[in-house]
Order: C-alpha cells, then sequence, then structure tokens
C-alpha cells in the first residue's frame, strides 16, 4: 500500500522524504498487526510536517475505524482522498471504509477507482473480486480473477478461483477446460492426498452441473483409487447409473450403499427407480408395482437391519387383507418397544381413508385386547404393562388427527392414569387441546410436563413456545431463562442467539394482544438475522478457496442465494406484512396519546400517586441499569425497546420491501402473491397486481384469496383509472376481458360460488365480494359452517362480521362455531370459560 518512490508528479505535499516513507511502512504494518494505537501514533508524526498527506491521513483513518470511531476515521479518509485523489491507497482504504460497514456498493465503485490509479495492484483485485462474488456480479468475478491469473500465473489459488468462478457464472465447459490446463502443470503426488481428491471430486461435479452424466461416471471410474471420500464416490456412480438408465447397474450401486446405511431414504428411492417400481407421481404405487416392491423387499428385510423395508410395502399396498396383516406385524413390535414417534412414523399413510380406518381397527383391537389379558391377540405372548399404555399414546394421536378430541382425551387420560409418570403422555394431552383451540389448557399440561424434568432444555423449549401461543409472555420469558446464564437479559440474549422460533412466537403473540411495536419489533428481527445469515458468507469467499473446499463453497453458494425461503424468514415476513396492512387501516394510538388519555380521566389526588410511582419506577430502572454495567451482565439497552419508532414508518413502503424480497424469493408460496396483491392494491400498481394474480393462479387456480383479490382488481379496472397511462390503461381493459370471458364482475363471482360451494373459505371470498359490490352482507354464506376445517378460518370470519356486521349477526355465529370447535376458549362464554377447571401443574416443591 506505500506510496511508489519513483512518483515524481505528485504535489510536495504528497511527498515524503526516505525517513517518512519508512515510518509510512510501519504504519501498514503496525495496522496489519492489529496495534492500531500505535499506527495512529505513527501516522500523527509524519501529519505534523506534512498535514495534508492524503495517504497518511487515510491510514490512519483506517486504524481509527478499527478502534470504532467511525465519524472521525470517515473525515480522515474523505481529507485523504481530496489531498491525493490520484492515489490507489486512499482509494482502497475508502471502500475498506465503507466495506466494513457492509455498504458494499460504494465499496465497489471505491476498489474500482483505486484500480484506475493501479491497474495490476493484486491486493485491491483480491479484495474486487470477494466483494464481486458477495454481491452475485459474477460476471464482474470472472474478470477479475482472470486478471489475477494473467498478473500470476503460476499462483496455484489463481488457476482454481478462476476456475470456481466461471463455474458460478455458469460456464461449465470453460471451467473444466480451465481445471484441464491446469492439472497439466500439476506434478503427480507421490500418493492420493485430500487435495487431490477434493479436486478430482469438483470436476466431477462441474460435469454433473453440465449434465454429461456419462463424462461425469468415466471421469469417476478412471480417478476411483484417487477418490478419498469413498461414500460419496459411490452416491454418485448410483445416480449417474440411474440417469444413464443403466438399471441393473444403478440397482447393484444402490443394494451396496443400503448395506453400509440401510436406513438412507436416498437410497431406497434410487433402489425403488431403479427397480422400475417406484410411482411416476412419488405417492400411489400400481398393483403390478406394489407387488414387485414386496418382492424385492421381504428377502432385503431378512439380510438388512432396518424398519424401512417393512415401512415401504405399507406405502404401496392398498388397502386390504395384505396390508392390515403387514401394518399389525409393523406395529406390534415398535408398540412393545415403547417407540414415542410411531404416530409421527404413519402420518404419510393417512392420506388413504381406507387405510386410516384399517390402522384404527387394529389399535382399538390392540387396546382392548391387552386391557383385557394383555396380549395383542388371543393365544399370543403376554405383553408387559408399558404396552397397553403406549398403545393407548398412539391410539390417542390417532383420534386427535381425526378431530375427535373427546375421545382422544379420554384415550390419554386412561394412558396417564395407568402411568402418570411419563413424560411423552402429558405432551401429548397438551397438543390435543392446542388442536382444539385450548391454548392456555395446553400450557399448563406443557408446563406440567416441563416441570417433570427441569433439565430436559427441549421441554423447556416447548412449554415456552405454547406459553408464547397462549399470550402468557412474562411466564414464557421466566420459563426460557433457566437455561440463559444468571444475570443476563433473556430477550436479549436470545436475539443474540438469533432464536427465529421464540421471536417468530413472540411476535405473534403481542400483535394478538394488540402491541403492536414489540409485535413489530421481534417479527422485524428475525429477517436482521437472516441479513447477518447472508453476511456471514463473506468469510468463506477467500477460505474455501484457500482450503480447497470447493464442493462445499458451491453449496453455500446456492443455500445463500435461496437463504429467504426459509421457513422462518417466510413466517416473519408474512406476520410483519399482515401487520403493516392491519396498522394501515387501523392507525395506532402512540404510548404518549395513551398516556395523555390516561392522566386526562384521574383525578387530581391519583395523577398525583400515579406520577410518583412512575417517577419510582423509572428511578429503579436506572439504578438496575448501573448495577448491570458493574457486573457486566447482558441487559436490554436498546434504543427502543418498545418498537415505538416502528409505529412511525410507512407501513405501505415497509409492506412492499418485504413484498419484492419474497416474490424474489419465495415465489412458490401463494401467500407471496396473496399478499403482493393486498399490497400493490392499495398503492394502485394495477400492473403488479396483474403480475401477482397470473402467478398465484398458476399455483392454485382454486385458491379463494386469489379469488378475492381478482374481483377488487376487476373492480379497479372498471373503475376510474385517469391516472394509469393509456397504454397501460388498454391492457389492463384486455386482460380483465379475458378473466371476465364476457360476464359482469357479480356473475363472475356467483359463478366461482356455484363451483366451490362445498369450501367455506371460498364463500367467504364470494360473500366478502357481494358485500363490496351491493353493500350487502349475505350472511347465509358465512353462518352456516359446513367446509369449516381449521379454527383460523372461522377465528378470521368472527373477525370479519364483528367488523362489516356491527356484531348482528356474530352470536348466531358464535354458538356455531362453539359446537364445532367445543374446547376452544374464543367461542366460549364467559361463564364457560369460568367453569374450565384447569389441570394443576406440578411444581418444584411437589
Amino acid at each position: 500500500m506505500p506510496p511508489k518512490d519513483k512518483d515524481k508528479d505528485l504535489e510536495p505535499s504528497q511527498q515524503l522524504n526516505p525517513k517518512e516513507s519508512q515510518l509510512f511502512k510501519s504504519i501498514v504494518k503496525l495496522y496489519e498487526n492489529k496495534q492500531f494505537k500505535k499506527a495512529i501514533k505513527a501516522a500523527d508524526t509524519i501529519l505534523k510536517t506534512k498535514p495534508n498527506h492524503g495517504e497518511t491521513l487515510a491510514m490512519k483513518g483506517l486504524a481509527k475505524n478499527s478502534l470504532v470511531l467511525k465519524e472521525e476515521a470517515y473525515d480522515l479518509v474523505k481529507k485523504g482522498v481530496r489531498y491525493n485523489v490520484n492515489s490507489h491507497v486512499c482509494w482502497h482504504v475508502y471502500g475498506l471504509l465503507y466495506r466494513s460497514d457492509r455498504n458494499y456498493v460504494p465499496a465497489l465503485k471505491c476498489y474500482k477507482n483505486a484500480l484506475l490509479r493501479d491497474k495490476d495492484n493484486q491486493q485491491i483485485l483480491r479484495d474486487l473480486s470477494l466483494l464481486q462474488i458477495h454481491l452475485r456480479d459474477v460476471e464482474g468475478y470472472v474478470e477479475t480473477r482472470r486478471h489475477l491469473l494473467m498478473l500470476r500465473a503460476g499462483q496455484k489459488q489463481n488457476w482454481l478461483a478462476f476456475a470456481v468462478a466461471t463455474h458460478a457464472a455458469g460456464n461449465h465447459q470453460e471451467a473444466l477446460h480451465i481445471l484441464e490446463q491446469y492439472e497439466q502443470t500439476m506434478e503427480a503426488p507421490e500418493k492420493p492426498d485430500y487435495e487431490l481428491s477434493e479436486l478430482i471430486l469438483y470436476k466431477n461435479s462441474i460435469m454433473e452441473d453440465k449434465g454429461d452424466y456419462q463424462a461425469a461416471l468415466d471421469h469417476l471410474r478412471s480417478n476411483e483409487k484417487n477418490i478419498k471420500d469413498r461414500l460419496y464416490f459411490l452416491e454418485k456412480r448410483a445416480e449417474f447409473n440411474l440417469h444413464l438408465k443403466n438399471y441393473q447397474l444403478a440397482r447393484e450401486c444402490f443394494l451396496e450403499l443400503l448395506k453400509i446405511n440401510p436406513d438412507h431414504k436416498a437410497y431406497h428411492l434410487g433402489l425403488q427407480k431403479a427397480s422400475h417400481i417406484y410411482p411416476a407421481d412419488g405417492v400411489h404405487y400400481t398393483q403390478d408395482q406394489a407387488n414387485e416392491l414386496v418382492q424385492v423387499y421381504d428377502p432385503l428385510a431378512r439380510s438388512l437391519k432396518s424398519d424401512l423395508f417393512q415401512r415401504y410395502p405399507l406405502e404401496a399396498l392398498p388397502a386390504g387383507a395384505l396390508f392390515q396383516s403387514r401394518m399389525s406385524a409393523y406395529l406390534q413390535p415398535k408398540l412393545r418397544k415403547g417407540v414415542p414417534t410411531l404416530f409421527v412414523d404413519l402420518k404419510s399413510l393417512y392420506s388413504n381413508p381406507d387405510k386410516v380406518a384399517i390402522i384404527e381397527h387394529l389399535l382399538q383391537e390392540f387396546s382392548t385386547n391387552l386391557q383385557r389379558t394383555s396380549q395383542f391377540a388371543p393365544n399370543a405372548d403376554t405383553e408387559s404393562p408399558a404396552v397397553y399404555m403406549w398403545t393407548l399414546f398412539c391410539l390417542a394421536q390417532h383420534y386427535d388427527s381425526q378431530g375427535d378430541t373427546s375421545r382422544a382425551l379420554e384415550t390419554i387420560d386412561r394412558a396417564i392414569a395407568h402411568t402418570p409418570t411419563v413424560i411423552d403422555l402429558y405432551l401429548i394431552k397438551g397438543k390435543i387441546y392446542k388442536h382444539a383451540g385450548d391454548f392456555e389448557t395446553a400450557s399448563d399440561l406443557f408446563e406440567e410436563a416441563r416441570q417433570m424434568d427441569l433439565a430436559d432444555r427441549y421441554l423447556n423449549t416447548k412449554s415456552t413456545i405454547q406459553l408464547l401461543q397462549a399470550n402468557r409472555i412474562d411466564q414464557a420469558i421466566d420459563t426460557v431463562r433457566l437455561f440463559i446464564k444468571d444475570g443476563e437479559d433473556p430477550v436479549t440474549t436470545l436475539n443474540d442467539m438469533q432464536a427465529c422460533w421464540f421471536q417468530i412466537e413472540a411476535g405473534k403473540a403481542y400483535a394478538r394482544l394488540g402491541n403492536y411495536g414489540q409485535a413489530l419489533k421481534k417479527l422485524t428481527a428475525v429477517a436482521a438475522h437472516f441479513d447477518e445469515f447472508q453476511e456471514d458468507q463473506y468469510d468463506f469467499h477467500a477460505y474455501c478457496v484457500r482450503k480447497m473446499t470447493f464442493r462445499s463453497y458451491i453449496k453455500m453458494l446456492r443455500f445463500e442465494d435461496n437463504l429467504r425461503n426459509h421457513k422462518f424468514f417466510r413466517r416473519a415476513a408474512h406476520e410483519c406484512i399482515n401487520l403493516w396492512l392491519h396498522l394501515l387501516d387501523h392507525p395506532p394510538v402512540t404510548k404518549e396519546q395513551l398516556e395523555a388519555q390516561k392522566l386526562a380521566q384521574m383525578e387530581p389526588d391519583e395523577k398525583k400517586r400515579y406520577l410518583t410511582k412512575k417517577r419510582k419506577e423509572e428511578k429503579r430502572a436506572q439504578e438496575e441499569a448501573a448495577q448491570a454495567t458493574k457486573t457486566g451482565a447482558k441487559k436490554n439497552t436498546e434504543s427502543d425497546p418498545e418498537g415505538a419508532k416502528l409505529l412511525q414508518a410507512d407501513f405501505l413502503e415497509e409492506a412492499s420491501k418485504l413484498i419484492q424480497i419474497l416474490q424474489r424469493h419465495a415465489p412458490q408460496d401463494i401467500q407471496t402473491h396473496v399478499h403482493a396483491c393486498q399490497v400493490y392494491l392499495r398503492k394502485s400498481k394495477y400492473l403488479l397486481v396483474l403480475k401477482a394474480l397470473k402467478k398465484g393462479r398458476v399455483l392454485d387456480v382454486h385458491n379463494a384469496a386469489i379469488h378475492r383479490h381478482t374481483v377488487q382488481f376487476l373492480r379497479a379496472v372498471q373503475g376510474d383509472l385517469s391516472a394509469v397511462n393509456a397504454k397501460v390503461r388498454d391492457l389492463l381493459k384486455k386482460e380483465a376481458d379475458a378473466i371476465l370471458s364476457g360476464r359482469t364482475i357479480d356473475q363472475f363471482n356467483k359463478d366461482f360460488l356455484d363451483s366451490h360451494s362445498k369450501s367455506y373459505p371460498a364463500r367467504v371470498a364470494a360473500a366478502q365480494n357481494q358485500y363490496d359490490l351491493t353493500k350487502q352482507l349475505p350472511v347465509e354464506l358465512l353462518v352456516p359452517l359446513a367446509g369449516v376445517t381449521t379454527l383460523e378460518e372461522a377465528s378470521q370470519v368472527a373477525k370479519y362480521l364483528q367488523e362489516f356486521s356491527q356484531g348482528v349477526h356474530l352470536e348466531d355465529f358464535r354458538t356455531l362455531a362453539r359446537k364445532l370447535f367445543p374446547f376452544s376458549r374464543e367461542f366460549m362464554t364467559p361463564e364457560q370459560r369460568a367453569q374450565i377447571v384447569l389441570p394443576r401443574p406440578t411444581t418444584d416443591e411437589d
């Protein structure tokens, strides 16, 4: 980084004598050794005689930046650039400063400006390449790595990084050509080593990405002796043979893999595909396929130990006598061993009603026989008493899955009465209440299970989640605190730990309680975590090339590109959008306004007592903060602990930002397009609404929400479009006419209702549309609850009736909902809630 001595065109103020030049070099070394204060002191020595020396000012600013003196750092570096605008050092340092603040676009510009002054500077080129791949400027990344290779063709990392760059850019043939050229310069190792093995497998992965499976298979075979990762070799050999339709060879390869790991589901699917017994749709087996699968799997079940050899025939066989006998043989050993996850294992069979009936019959028969004779069947072996309990445990989950809450509770209560010390029984009972809509009782049962084993972190987490779902936020925080270091604020610690599960559930709980500031604070924190996850990849761009972990590196890049399609991000984003839109329709009352309203309603004496108490609480909070500072404990010291600033944001603009992210990263989630319609309709961006509707209809043409927004779009297009560009207006009307096909909007809505009359969400959407069109609410579509499948559907309709019918028909709806969801407290009368007897949680003293 030091300036070149041969530069004689510099102004006198930018030239250093030999002694100062040596001192400047020492500044660079001190900075690289992280001796920042000494670097600043050395820079001050130069600046005493050359106060306007740009490069010294820039280096001093860089050192200040490392000491977190941001404002001083930027001032110094800007001065350095101003005094010596032609210095590559100043521009490079300016870029480093921006990069440290994750302000990558300006950093990229600074690096390019530095290269204009010194085009062959390898350090700047390396920094630029890292930034380019981080921002996915793959074309620029390829050119930068090409430039580095031309400068240092004898360096191994330059060849390999160039190959990775071309691979990332999708130019597989060139990547292979580069690796082949590099291989010609390699000296053959005396014995196979890791680097050679990784290079071979990376080259093979490029062939696979290219789709040249024959070349990839030949390459694997020719380099078998040099490959260290034997399992990867066997897996790829099997996959390539399957792609090339070498079914016999593929079958042999997958059988070899199953001998290594008979519980690996991918090996089973590969074997089925190679044996021509895998269903075309991946789900429904034909009779011939089922028979063939049984013939293939039965001999393997005798030689290889894995439950999957009994489990896959159950998927393939149709419901009948053979399925029943095999299911009985499959269930009995699991119940005998007491496998808590047995029902989870069976869930994939529940898409077939006939198989569900057989499973129910078997479990009922087992429970009856075990209760009477402690045997699964007459004249069978006598079982231990625990087998009866585990049978009831599985049967209760079965009843719960069928929506039979009463029988599920009765069955699980029998299991608890039989063996009251098994924690899993209380967890399942809690889940039954949760599925029935009684979140409070569910949280009590989860808490009782947690109290039975206070050292179990899993139970602590499950209890915390359930407490949040029951809106018991303070109790949830106290519970999760048990596994957090003493003296630390649990909310801050969980945020530092990036505990997305807690923040999503806490955000939803705060939203239900109307504390929208805290709700948004928790949910937006999840999005911030994903920003951190994306930033975390930066250090790996150089590390993976240096360590030659190319396959893992390419996987990481692809994972990061699809990061925001993760369920945690999607959940948080959709909840945020719901809140932004709700706040747009119902502007929030600020804390200050609430406080003023509260004080205005108080008598003078009461007001005085309230203010005195408030001052004492503020003083105590300050003392606690001071004590926390002394002890070094983590406390919540955020500038906006209540999320008040979020309530002052532009709600529609914030929702739009999330929509744009979801449309890029989660286009297969139909809720993305539903929310896009809601946002863009409010912004009168009808082309974007049309785009979202089209994508939504491709995913699910029968979706009720998409139909709802289609009608809203049609009404908008038939309304006043004078503010819309003439060409856009013509296009919108053309698309609207295509949707209506000569019908009126009212007829279009009725046609949808007629074809989806059994779907309750469709009836709700049609009713909402009819209200918009006629201002008359068709209660006959909403109050009959035929077709309601979830408690959430009923809750949404209750809110809609409350808002648009002023509660006139709400009580009739709640009466019907109570019959359909008898355990849900949401639809209970106050008298019914008061009669609920909660299970008494055990305490630590117990």
